[in-house]
């Protein structure tokens, strides 16, 4: 969240029970569908349950987690040049990060579901999306989902010298090639837990009628990330 804003210049300001930030400071797209939410001018994020008095509780489904994570990829995926903008993430990337030990590949995508939603004889189609990853080391996968999403979270703890992180982003690429299977495969067991818990939150509801979900391959693929084990005595 506080990377997220900071990109975006509205950096908040950390406190004793959150986070305080001003909403204003956003992009005006943002700062509308922020409005419509009913989110605008300073506000006090909490990340803990029950939040502080005087505070938002912030959880995933909360409007400003949703817009800020959309934005985010919006820019990333329309932009021709991520140098010049902190908000417009890169695609390609290569650090040295605390959280491997091995060189792992991060494959960010973007899934898509087809949901039809049948009552008797009303069929009404939804699409859903969702972020995913799937984490590689060697070549296969060991994690995927928030597993793998998790491995981003650390800072990186230093860059590796130009040449290592153009190699490595060409590796990456090329190895993207092979895992069209792992995508596709990916795709299906999303599309099968989402069906899952729509059947969950029907039986508890004792709603009738049944939801079918489709996973629209291929993938979006939006981003690669190489993460490098720190070496010890590196500079």
């Amino acid at each position: 969240m506080t990377r997220a804003l900071s990109r975006l210049s509205a950096a908040p300001t950390p406190t004793a029970t959150g986070l305080r930030v001003s909403l204003q400071h956003l992009p005006s797209d943002l700062r509308e569908r922020l409005d419509a939410e009913g989110l605008r001018g300073d506000q006090r994020l909490s990340f803990t349950t029950p939040p502080a008095e005087g505070h938002r509780a912030i959880h995933r489904s909360d409007p400003l987690v949703s817009v800020l994570a959309e934005a985010l990829l919006a820019r990333c995926l329309v932009a021709q040049d991520s140098s010049v903008d902190p908000a417009v993430l890169g695609r390609i990337g290569c650090w040295v990060s605390g959280a491997v030990t091995a060189r792992t590949l991060i494959v960010l995508t973007r899934l898509r579901h087809r949901l039809t939603t049948t009552r008797g004889r009303r069929v009404t189609p939804s699409l859903v999306e969702e972020a995913s990853a799937l984490a590689l080391q060697g070549g296969r996968v060991f994690a995927e989902g928030e597993e793998a999403l998790a491995l981003l979270d650390p800072l990186p703890l230093r860059d590796p010298p130009p040449p290592v992180r153009i190699r490595q982003g060409q590796q990456a690429l090329v190895e993207l090639q092979s895992l069209t299977a792992e995508l596709h495969h990916l795709a299906q067991r999303r599309a099968e837990a989402l069906a899952r818990d729509h059947d969950r939150a029907r039986e508890s509801s004792r709603a009738r009628g049944r939801v079918d979900v489709e996973a629209l391959s291929p993938p979006d693929v939006v981003a690669l990330y190489v993460l490098l084990p720190a070496v010890e005595g590196a500079p």
